[in-house]
């Protein structure tokens, strides 16, 4: 049996379930069923399936050298990655570590700040701080940074030293710094929340740096679901009035080809480990592989092809008039940025979900014809930065049709 990720085992094996191929933004299941990819992969291949400039890379390296290790050496894919992802985040002093997954960059995310407090001179200060409703990732340090329901205390990944604080609420956070700042060693904050597509507010960042100047702690911004332009940026953070310490990308990073991901370090926290020539205790054995590599100079060959801030903007301003439309018809409510959106149920119908398993929205509009995500009283929408203009308008059809198939349920 092929044990299904986050699934129960009644549900595993479903042929409706399989993806067994893809044509343009359509997927086909083993049911024989189509549908138009409003997720992205689970937000991973902003930049279209089978990617031309992203295989030509793959197909090159996977004849050449196509395994090369970090421990301890290097090679030229990983250097050219690293320096073309640190001049787009305009940190070309700063340094580049890689990793496998989000759960494991975040995991090195929380190793790294504990290891920069100490050599600053803040052994003592070892608490984490994060976003209540947020997903971090799966390995325990990242379980812990997520403040969504993950069994956490089931896995024993519950430490007192992570808190979570609400997104919309400075004065708790600004209580919070003012009794505890002293102990903190990092907060991590997701531009957008990929967890319900809850934006932080500008007044709970503002409150983050105000604290960051007073105590010296790292701030991290978690980019696996919104970095490269899914918010209109390379990095979301790029929009924040302040510039957080470390970025962290994921799943667009290769264009859902490779697991990997790779962590933007600003230079002043790299200089502190270079000054006290101090290394860093962390290694995974396929990271930052010729493999990973080739697809993340693939993504960069795409992005120097197009004007990918018109790509962007020509497909959110549509993504907003449709979905605004649609939220009003039906009352739904309506959250999220960019091409990162949450649409719930009609209002006449919110009431009802709670009789339903969670994954029953998803299969309804699967249904008819689109994969969304689902979400909490609602679904999720996130489409791929290429997709075309009538790609969308087809989609968007669909998900009014089932908008609507929803509140005459309700009707009935």
């Amino acid at each position: 049996m092929l044990w299904e990720a986050l699934l129960e085992p009644s549900k595993m094996g479903e042929p409706a379930r399989q993806i067994v191929g893809v044509n343009g933004y359509e997927l086909a299941f083993g049911d024989g069923k189509q549908a138009l990819c409003l997720t992205s992969g689970l937000w991973n291949v902003n930049f279209g399936y089978a990617n031309p400039f992203v295989a030509r890379r793959i197909e090159r390296t996977v004849r050449g050298l196509h395994y090369a290790t970090l421990f301890r050496h290097s090679h030229p894919d990983a250097q050219e990655a690293a320096g073309k992802i640190l001049h787009a985040v305009g940190w070309q002093d700063g340094a580049l570590l890689f990793s496998t997954s989000g759960s494991a960059l975040n995991d090195m995310i929380v190793k790294l700040a504990l290891h920069h407090n100490a050599l600053a001179g803040r052994a003592r200060a070892k608490t984490v701080v994060s976003v209540a409703g947020s997903y971090h990732g799966m390995t325990l340090n990242s379980m812990q940074l997520s403040g969504d329901q993950l069994n956490q205390v089931l896995y024993g990944a519950n430490s007192p030293r992570y808190v979570h604080l609400p997104a919309d609420d400075p004065e708790k956070w600004r209580a919070f710094f003012k009794s505890r700042g002293a102990a903190v060693a990092l907060v991590v904050v997701e531009p957008l929340l990929g967890t319900g597509a809850y934006p932080v507010s500008d007044e709970v960042l503002a409150a983050i740096f105000e604290a960051r100047r007073e105590h010296g702690f790292l701030v991290a911004a978690d980019e696996v679901a919104v970095g490269y332009y899914r918010l209109g940026t390379f990095a979301a953070s790029q929009q924040w009035e302040e510039e957080p310490d470390l970025i962290g990308f994921s799943k667009a990073l290769t264009n859902g080809t490779e697991g990997a991901s790779a962590l933007a370090v600003s230079a002043q926290v790299a200089n502190r480990f270079i000054e006290a020539d101090s290394m860093f205790v962390h290694g995974e054995t396929q990271a930052g592989s010729p493999m990973a590599t080739a697809a993340i100079l693939g993504v960069f060959d795409f992005l120097e092809s197009v004007d990918i801030d018109q790509t962007y903007a020509r497909l959110a301003k549509e993504v907003e008039a449709d979905l605004s439309r649609i939220a009003t018809q039906f009352g739904c409510e309506r959250r999220g940025r960019g091409l990162f959106q949450f649409l719930g149920a009609p209002a006449d119908f919110v009431g009802e979900l709670a009789e339903y398993p969670p994954l029953w929205l998803h299969d309804f509009f699967l249904e008819r014809g689109v994969s969304v995500q689902p979400s909490e009283a609602g679904i999720q929408i996130i489409p791929a930065l290429t997709m075309p203009i009538a790609t969308w308008k087809e989609a968007a059809q669909r998900i009014e049709e089932g908008m609507r198939a929803l509140s005459q349920r309700s009707a009935k």
